[in-house]
């Protein structure tokens, strides 16, 4: 199921991205995607799927790509998907705290996965 769930990820990516400057294009994606699954090979800590998942979708909705109701499209896409509750909530909190600019306001949790992300 998983492998299924990437595949249709990775199109929605490529397809959301389509046209963007080369910092946040596909490519840009793919090398993050890549990276962090790099670390998670050497730490070997953390659940892969949801580093892949958050790897690929870390800048849907990003403001420098789009400005009005930038996290809808991320909402949407992942209610479509059917994950469980647990998976999508921790999706959309490592993309809510995974820029520098996150850093600067309160505290917030850290786990593996959005380290591993933040990293990549």
């Amino acid at each position: 199921m998983y492998r299924e769930v990437i595949k249709q990820t990775e199109q929605y990516v490529k397809e959301y991205l389509s046209g963007v400057e080369s910092g946040h294009n596909w490519w840009h994606i793919y090398r993050v995607r890549n990276i962090a699954m790099h670390i998670f090979s050497i730490e070997e800590r953390g659940d892969p799927f949801i580093i892949e998942m958050s790897s690929l979708l870390h800048d849907i909705g990003d403001h420098k790509i789009e400005s009005k109701n930038a996290t809808d499209h991320l909402r949407v896409f992942l209610d479509g998907l059917r994950l469980e509750e647990e998976q999508h909530e921790m999706i959309t909190y490592i993309i809510d705290h995974i820029s520098f600019r996150a850093s600067f306001g309160p505290e917030y949790a850290r786990m593996s996965e959005l380290d591993i992300v933040q990293d990549a």
